[in-house]
């Protein structure tokens, strides 16, 4: 794994603001590996860009982002801006909960594709959670190093990453066990 963004001739220069167009182009260039029916092997590509995303503003910015059925791309330059003051440990529970939650999506979760056994879709945000102790919660796709400070000298939350909720596990169990 090598988070790309010095200008090497791929097309990928630190400090630029990538549009979803581009993050596909550079993935087609870079990916070598994809899923296998024959040997039933998965494969799950991960981007990581020394750059922001082109959509992102003052007031909201893009940690992460699953995209096609199978690739997320992680944005690395923001992450880091955001860390700037905050403990290496707090950096990596925020990267952790990005990285799970995008995965949530990739699997389909909270009605984006997967089943749901009861009813946990937040309507007003997408394919989101209604639980915020959930890492599906929508508020948890951008959430920050300060964040996690915050929840951890409030008491909620623990000293791991967000995870799925039990709503979405068993969606991911009925799904595994054939049950939808």
């Amino acid at each position: 794994t090598r988070a790309l963004g010095i200008d090497d001739g791929s097309g990928i220069v630190s400090g630029h603001a990538y549009a979803i167009d581009e993050i596909r182009r550079i993935e087609e260039k870079h990916r070598v590996e994809f899923k296998s029916a024959s040997t039933r092997t998965a494969v799950i590509y991960f981007l990581l860009l020394n750059g922001h995303f082109a959509a992102d503003t003052p007031n909201s910015q893009v940690l992460g982002l699953a995209y096609r059925g199978s690739s997320i791309v992680l944005f690395r330059e923001t992450l880091e801006s955001l860390c700037e003051g905050q403990a290496r440990a707090l950096c990596d529970l925020t990267e952790a909960t990005i990285i799970i939650h995008e995965l949530g999506h990739l699997l389909g979760l909270v009605n984006g594709g997967t089943p749901m056994t009861t009813a946990h879709h937040d309507a007003e945000h997408g394919a989101h959670d209604t639980n915020p102790e959930c890492v599906m919660y929508f508020a948890h796709a951008t959430l920050t190093p300060k964040d996690i400070l915050d929840a951890k000298r409030s008491g909620a939350g623990s000293a791991t990453a967000y995870l799925f909720d039990q709503t979405c596990l068993d969606d991911i169990r009925a799904v595994r066990e054939g049950a939808r």
